[in-house]
C-alpha cells in the first residue's frame, strides 16, 4: 500500500492538474449541472456558439424550452434500489441479522446507494464514504463528482484506487485550496501545493497523519474493469442539450411564422400596419406600378418533431430503454407532454440486472469495512450512540439478494395473453382468472367465473329473443319487382 509521502502527493497533484484530467472534471461538473436542473445555462452557452447576433440570442433565450431529458433518463436507468434488497447474515446468525436491521436504518443505506446508482449511470462511477455523524450514528454519503478524485499505484489492479482525494475547497490560487488525502495507512490535509495544514488536522483530532481505520473508509463503484477513470459517454450529454435546442428553435420559428415580412416596390414612405388600413398608392413618374408584398416564413413543425422523436428513440434504445407507446404520435399539440410520456414509459430490465452485481459487490465492501474495521475502532473510542454500540460476530459475512426484476405489463397486455392461452388450449378460464386476480380466494374465483358465464348466457338469450332484424319496405318492394 502506498504511503502519503511528499513525492506521492506531488505526483498526484500533477495528475489532478493535467489538462486532460481537468477537462474530464469540468465535463462531469456540467453533467451534474444538467442533471440537477441547471440546463438553461448550458443551452444558452450552446446558443452563443451557434448564433453571432446578440438580438437573436436574446430572443431565443426568452423562448427557450429547457426540458431535462438527462435527469429523466438517468433516473430511469438507476432503478437498482427501486425495491430494497434483502440483507442477512450468510451463516444465519440471528444476532447479526438483528444488528443488520439496526445499521440499515442508521446508515440509510438504500437512500445513499440510490444516489450512488444515479452517479454510476451519470459518470460510470461513484464514491461512497463511511463516516460517523455528530450524533454517533454510522452513516453513508455519496460524494459529489466534482469533490473527489481517485488514484492508483497498483500495476496488478490499476482500476482499484489505493489513494482517495476529497476536494474540500477549490480556488484558482492553489495555496487556498484544501485537499483531504486518504490511503489505508495515512490521512493528511494539505493545500493545493501539497503543504500540510496541521491546524485543520488538529481540529479533526488527528495530528499523527495516520489512518486510524487501517482501510480506506470509502467504496469506489467503477463500471470499468480495466481503467481507474472510465471513459465518459458523449451521447447522453450531447442529445440532452440538442433536444432543448431543437425545441427552442421550433418555438422561435413558430413566433415568426405567425408574422409575415412585408416588402414594397416603388412605395415611398411608411405604410400603416393595421387590419382595417386603407393604403393609397400612386404610380411612379414613368408609370411604374407600386407593389406591397409579403414573405411568409414556413416551418414544418410536425416534421421537426418527428426528427426530435426519432433522435430520442435512438438514444433510449442505446441505453437499453424502450421508446414507449407514444412513439410516432408527437405533434405540435403534445410535444412537451409527449416527450415526457415517452420517457416515463421507457423501461430497462436487462440493464438493471447487469447493475445489480456492481452494487452487491459495493455493499459487501461497505459491510466488511464497517464490521471489521470502523465499528471496532468507534467502539474502542466509545464514539457510538446507544443501540449502535455493538459489534458483529467475528465470522460475520453479509448476504445480499435483490428481488427478481419483473416486467410490468399493462392490463390490456395481461388480458391479451390470457385470451391467447385459452384460445390455443394451453390454459382454462379459471386458471387465467386466478392469474389475473392473485388476491382472490378460490370461492371468489368460482363466483366470478359463474357471473361471467351467467352474463354470457343472458346476452345470448337477448339476441335470440330479438331475432334477426326485419328487412325494410324498400327491400320488399325491390324483391316484388
Amino acid at each position: 500500500m502506498p504511503r502519503l509521502t511528499p513525492g506521492l502527493i506531488q505526483s498526484n497533484i500533477e495528475i489532478l492538474e493535467n489538462p486532460e484530467m481537468q477537462d474530464l472534471r469540468d465535463e462531469d461538473i456540467r453533467r451534474d449541472w444538467i442533471y440537477h436542473g441547471k440546463i438553461r445555462d448550458v443551452v444558452l452557452e450552446a446558443l452563443f456558439e451557434e448564433f453571432k447576433k446578440p438580438e437573436s440570442i436574446v430572443e431565443l433565450n426568452q423562448r427557450m424550452i429547457p426540458i431535462n431529458i438527462v435527469q429523466k433518463i438517468v433516473n430511469k436507468l438507476s432503478m437498482v434500489y427501486k425495491t430494497a434488497p434483502m440483507r442477512k447474515s450468510a451463516d444465519g446468525n440471528e444476532d447479526d441479522n438483528e444488528l443488520i436491521q439496526v445499521y440499515e436504518d442508521g446508515l440509510k443505506i438504500n437512500r445513499c446507494m440510490k444516489t450512488a446508482n444515479r452517479h454510476f449511470k451519470l459518470y460510470k462511477r461513484a464514491l461512497v464514504e463511511i463516516y460517523l455523524n455528530k450524533f454517533g450514528i454510522p452513516s453513508l454519503r455519496t460524494i459529489p463528482r466534482g469533490s473527489y478524485e481517485v488514484f492508483s499505484t497498483s500495476a496488478i489492479d490499476p482500476q482499484i484506487p489505493d489513494t482517495v482525494l476529497k476536494i474540500l475547497a477549490w480556488d484558482h490560487d492553489p495555496a487556498k485550496r484544501v485537499y483531504e488525502w486518504w490511503t489505508d495507512e495515512d490521512f493528511l490535509i494539505t493545500n493545493g501545493k501539497g503543504e500540510p495544514d496541521l491546524g485543520m488536522m488538529a481540529a479533526m483530532g488527528n495530528t499523527t497523519g495516520s489512518n486510524p481505520f487501517g482501510v480506506l473508509p470509502f467504496t469506489y463503484i467503477n463500471e470499468s474493469d480495466t481503467q481507474l477513470v472510465p471513459l465518459p459517454d458523449d451521447d447522453l450529454l450531447k442529445v440532452g442539450v440538442a433536444i432543448p435546442l431543437l425545441l427552442s428553435d421550433l418555438s422561435f420559428a413558430s413566433k415568426y411564422q405567425a408574422w409575415s415580412m412585408i416588402y414594397t416596390i416603388g412605395v415611398d414612405g411608411e405604410i400603416p400596419i393595421n387590419p382595417n388600413s386603407v393604403v393609397n398608392l400612386e404610380f411612379g413618374p414613368d408609370g411604374e406600378r407600386p407593389e406591397i408584398n409579403q414573405v411568409k416564413p414556413e416551418v414544418d413543425i410536425d416534421q421537426m418533431l418527428r426528427m426530435i422523436e426519432a433522435v430520442l428513440a435512438f438514444l433510449l434504445s442505446t441505453k437499453s430503454l424502450s421508446a414507449g407507446s407514444i412513439q410516432g404520435q408527437l405533434t405540435t399539440k403534445n410535444a412537451a407532454s409527449g416527450i415526457s410520456k415517452m420517457l416515463d414509459e421507457s423501461e430497462s430490465m436487462e440493464d438493471r440486472e447487469d447493475q445489480q452485481q456492481y452494487f452487491v459487490d459495493a455493499e459487501k465492501d461497505v459491510w466488511t469495512k464497517l464490521s471489521k474495521n470502523l465499528i471496532p475502532f468507534w467502539r474502542q473510542r466509545r464514539l457510538l450512540s446507544g443501540k449502535y454500540n455493538d459489534e458483529f460476530s467475528p465470522d460475520f459475512e453479509i448476504s445480499i439478494h435483490f428481488p427478481e426484476v419483473k416486467i410490468v405489463k399493462s392490463e390490456k397486455e395481461k388480458l391479451d395473453e390470457a385470451a391467447f392461452r385459452i384460445e390455443k388450449g394451453f390454459s382454462t378460464k379459471k386458471r387465467e382468472l386466478k392469474r389475473l386476480n392473485p388476491g382472490m380466494s378460490e370461492t371468489e374465483i368460482d363466483e366470478l367465473l359463474a357471473e361471467i358465464e351467467e352474463e354470457k348466457e343472458m346476452a345470448a338469450a337477448r339476441i335470440l329473443e330479438l331475432g334477426e332484424p326485419e328487412q325494410d319496405d324498400e327491400d320488399d318492394e325491390d324483391d316484388g319487382e
